[in-house]
């Protein structure tokens, strides 16, 4: 409600009989656990408003809070830790907000001697102070292992995630000026909250017909006890109800074989695609390899040999690319044409690397490496991909991840398509959702028609 200076006396009560709680019994745990996360929300609330002297005010009673649960009996293992690296972790922050990063350092090795800071938990704690400090490649480098370990043991959708990893995330990005890479989180938080309503909307639907069948059935029995008519009226409604379910089940199986069939045919589709792709690289890599022996004879003829050739055609004013095109064939001289032809024959031999070496396998290939390696201008790089492969650099990829990925499922029956996804370096949403989009048809599908050829 944004009544902030209410807030703010309501949480001095609270700590003050929470404080109170604790000195009456020194030697109970739980009340000086009670007091320190009370401190420790009026401390949350004093930084989140920017209010950063008055947070580190509270830094001796957030100190004398900490020993008084140290000495108090049958305290829980960890948890003293646990509560100092939160305390330092935000005084930290708070410093560090505050300008004074030589004493929010000396706090920051405080926590790093914390047991909870090599903890999960504990990394995402301390991001908040490695941004504000500009430490952002130790941030990313956090921020990574949390989203690996989400990953692999809990579940990427749900608001927890967004709010842990991804909202750290876009913040990383924003004060970095990345505004690029912060909106494409964006998006993925959009992806993600849409996927959740839609999971929330078919468990309360579930839910109604589940609450609706339970209703329908007691209805049914006070019916049957009323009387032998009413009953003889339920028997003649079930029988209506097996006609129409038989009239369905019918049309269900005639939808599923519908179904079968158009899968039946986008499988044989996909296989002369796969098959035309393998026939292209094994063109690509003849054109590859002729270009190449061109290259390499031009380099052995003889000095003489080139400056009699030289002379004898010096009227007709051709470059190298020039002489590449007629060796091709080219008869259009127009350079536009040219630069086009020497672009595809490029473009073939980038795309028989990626393919050939499997590029597109690596998390560290980008678009930067083979700008590198082939010296080529950035807006002639993506020129080249939007003409050939009719995509973007990155579309381009992705399709040769799914591409692989279609191979794995054929030539791999047995193995998971998590395992598919992972091995094609994709997430499983990604697989999913690409997959259908392309085939029109989901992998469980594509995968239980193939096995069933």
């Amino acid at each position: 409600m944004k009544r902030n200076d209410e807030a703010l006396i309501r949480l001095n009560k609270a700590m003050n009989i929470l404080e109170k709680e604790a000195r009456r019994n020194p030697d109970e745990s739980d009340a000086w656990d009670n007091y320190i996360y009370s401190l420790g929300t009026t401390i949350q609330f004093l930084t989140d408003n920017k209010k950063w002297d008055d947070a580190l005010a509270m830094q001796s009673r957030c100190d004398e809070a900490i020993k008084g649960l140290e000495g108090s009996d049958s305290v829980m293992d960890g948890l003293v830790d646990m509560r100092k690296a939160s305390a330092y972790s935000a005084f930290a922050y708070a410093y560090a907000a505050k300008g004074d990063i030589k004493t929010a350092e000396s706090i920051y090795d405080k926590f790093k001697s914390t047991k909870y800071a090599s903890t999960h938990d504990g990394a995402l704690m301390i991001i908040p102070y490695l941004v504000e400090a500009h430490r952002y490649k130790e941030a990313q480098d956090f921020l990574k292992n949390e989203k690996e370990y989400w990953k692999v043991t809990a579940d990427t959708i749900s608001e927890s995630y967004i709010t842990m990893c991804l909202g750290n995330e876009i913040k990383i990005y924003e004060e970095q000026n990345d505004y690029k890479a912060a909106n494409m989180v964006r998006k993925s938080i959009i992806e993600i909250s849409d996927i959740i309503h839609e999971q929330e909307s078919k468990t309360s639907a579930l839910e109604l017909a589940e609450e609706y069948k339970t209703t329908e059935q007691a209805l049914l029995i006070l019916q049957n006890k009323a009387s032998i008519q009413k009953r003889n009226i339920v028997i003649w409604a079930i029988a209506v109800i097996l006609i129409f379910a038989a009239i369905m089940m019918v049309k269900i199986i005639r939808y599923n074989t519908t179904v079968r069939n158009k899968n039946r045919t986008l499988r044989k589709n996909i296989d002369e695609m796969m098959d035309y792709k393998d026939a292209l690289v094994a063109r690509q890599q003849e054109l590859v390899n002729l270009n190449e022996e061109l290259e390499r004879l031009k380099r052995s003829e003889p000095d003489t040999q080139k400056e009699s050739m030289d002379s004898s055609e010096d009227s007709k004013g051709q470059d190298n690319e020039d002489t590449m095109l007629e060796t091709i064939g080219d008869t259009d001289s127009r350079p536009e044409t040219r630069r086009r032809e020497l672009d595809r024959i490029l473009f073939d031999k980038i795309n028989y690397e990626v393919i050939t070496k499997q590029l597109y396998l690596k998390h560290d290939f980008s678009r930067n490496f083979l700008l590198e390696r082939y010296n080529i201008p950035v807006n002639r790089f993506a020129m080249m991909f939007k003409t050939f492969a009719g995509c973007s650099f990155n579309q381009y990829v992705q399709q040769c991840r799914l591409d692989y990925a279609v191979r794995l499922m054929r030539d791999n029956p047995n193995w998971s398509l998590d395992a598919i996804a992972k091995e094609s370096n994709m997430s499983k949403t990604a697989f999913y959702g690409q997959f259908q989009n392309k085939y029109g048809m989901s992998p469980s599908e594509f995968r239980n028609n193939y096995n069933n050829k």
